[in-house]
């Protein structure tokens, strides 16, 4: 696929996948470029459509929340029937993940549940309201997800600019006031806003604000804000690779782990319960890369796996990891 990111928008991407949060003054002295310059490329980005918004990144365990994904198969005639079934998705509160996919599955979906009783009633609604349309389905629980950096973008692809965060698991639900919860709200409303802009409908100042921030990044549930990259009009392309597990060892599965961590091109991993044990989406400038990662993986580790299945990840129609305020105020 043809690459149509300029070298700029390269090095604005990578800090934006770093901190997205970051002031355009800060990106400029980063970049070594004008603040006016930086400024424009970055409204060129979101203009184009390259960069379709941000997200913050919360971790919804600590919130004492599950997430489970569902892969569909659709039965559509044309893009109206299809987009009818995304927008119903999409607009549910419950719903933080929505993707087209290619291959076995059309549709990606993520829920947020406080149990797998909500989920179920959740999931059947949506069953009920296109029982002609949703041919099969495939679930599954996430255990945790490992987030890494862009690193194929960086010229160093080791180091302070390496991140990985993981959220999820098995970690004790935390206690958060109204205002903590609030404010985790207004961010996953408006990602980029201001400490000012946050506190306003909170009644909160801005260093009341930049302080709680502070506070729930050392408290590990929030590790900063992301931005969604149109595959398309960048020019890179993902494709997500399922592996199921056989002969259970825990040391080969951490090796693997390490590799998925370490490997520039793969940017989550998803560690799920189900019919797959882990997804890895890599993201690329050429698709051949593809295919060396899935025969590197059954080279180093042909003894754990037992099967794979590879998708194509097309459009991302909503992406966020705060579930519904009234859930979390609940649970």
């Amino acid at each position: 696929m043809k690459n149509n990111l300029s070298k700029v928008e390269v090095k604005l991407l990578v800090q934006l996948d770093r901190n997205a949060r970051g002031s355009i003054s800060f990106m400029a002295k980063r970049l070594r470029i004008s603040q006016q310059l930086a400024n424009y490329y970055f409204q060129q980005m979101l203009g184009s459509g390259k960069v379709q918004g941000f997200f913050p990144v919360i971790d919804y365990a600590r919130l004492g929340m599950l997430n489970f994904r569902v892969y569909l198969k659709i039965v559509y005639v044309n893009k109206t029937q299809l987009k009818e079934i995304v927008d119903y998705f999409v607009k549910l509160d419950e719903v933080n993940y929505v993707a087209s996919c290619g291959g076995r599955w059309d549709l990606l979906v993520g829920f947020f549940s406080r149990n797998p009783s909500q989920f179920n009633k959740t999931f059947n609604a949506a069953l009920k309201q296109f029982s002609d349309r949703i041919k099969s389905y495939q679930i599954l629980t996430t255990i945790y997800q490992s987030i890494h950096t862009r690193k194929h973008l960086l010229r160093k692809r080791t180091g302070a600019e390496s991140q990985t965060v993981i959220i999820g698991g098995d970690r004790e639900k935390g206690v958060y006031d109204l205002k903590d919860l609030g404010l985790l709200q207004e961010l996953n409303r408006n990602p980029r806003a201001s400490s000012v802009f946050l506190g306003r409908n909170l009644g909160l100042h801005p260093k009341t604000v930049v302080s709680r921030l502070k506070r729930l990044h050392k408290e590990e549930i929030l590790f900063g804000v992301k931005s969604v990259v149109n595959m398309e009009k960048t020019g890179l392309t993902q494709r997500k690779l399922l592996l199921s597990f056989h002969n259970p060892d825990f040391e080969k599965e951490q090796s693997l782990f390490q590799f998925a961590k370490e490997h520039p091109n793969i940017i989550r991993m998803v560690r799920t319960l189900g019919s797959w044990d882990v997804e890895l989406d890599c993201e690329m400038k050429d698709s051949s890369i593809f295919r060396e990662i899935e025969l590197n993986l059954r080279e180093k580790f042909e003894a754990i796996i037992k099967d794979s299945e590879e998708l194509d990840l097309y459009s991302v129609y909503k992406v966020h990891f705060l579930p519904l305020y009234s859930d979390i105020v609940k649970v």
